[in-house]
């Protein structure tokens, strides 16, 4: 498996974020609704590029060529991310402690006294791009704990860094083929859809 480093994201005229549960409702013989929670939830992300030209062109086609192969894969902030919704501009926290599952971390390292993360931030943490889900303030020693979702895969090392600065989650095509699209008005334009991968 290889990170392929995607061009300069600058010029997508428009990008989309989903989150998908493999969760599915079963209507039981007396008309009840029971919900199965799938372990399996992760983000796809899909975009769109237009008006490439010459050198873009060719950088786009040569990273999206080495994508078709779907062992390879790239990393991308969530589309929106333009910083913490809390203002946060501190040290990254890093994780208090090893074996932790779950909704919750608890981490250490953060500037004292300070809101970090507000409710509905993303954050990554292990590799995993994460939501928190309420706001989250450090105390006099700059520990906190951060609620979030979806709940963690495996379990971060004991003093991994958790991304509050630059999240980012990793990617893969959702399927192995890359399409160049050319008119008068557009030139060179693609549109790439992925899905979140992990090992």
């Amino acid at each position: 498996m290889t990170l392929i480093v995607l061009p300069s994201t600058g010029r997508w005229s428009e990008a989309d974020m989903q989150f998908i549960t493999g969760d599915t409702p079963l209507e039981l013989m007396n008309g009840a609704e029971q919900i199965i929670s799938s372990t399996n939830k992760k983000w796809a992300f899909s975009f769109k590029l237009i008006g490439l030209y010459g050198v873009e062109v060719r950088a786009w086609r040569s990273a999206l060529t080495q994508l078709c192969d779907l062992g390879n894969t790239f990393q991308a902030p969530p589309p929106d991310f333009d910083g913490p919704g809390s203002g946060y501009a501190g040290p990254n926290p890093l994780v208090a402690g090893s074996s932790q599952l779950g909704l919750s971390v608890n981490v250490d390292g953060g500037s004292l006294s300070t809101q970090i993360l507000a409710n509905g931030d993303y954050f990554t943490i292990n590799g995993e791009l994460k939501v928190a889900t309420a706001d989250v303030t450090t105390d006099g020693t700059g520990a906190a704990t951060i609620p979030f979702y979806p709940a963690l895969r495996s379990s971060p090392l004991d003093n991994a860094e958790v991304f509050i600065d630059a999240p980012f989650s990793t990617f893969r095509l959702m399927q192995p083929m890359s399409r160049e699209h050319f008119n008068a008005v557009l030139h060179g334009s693609r549109s790439v859809e992925a899905v979140e991968t992990y090992s």
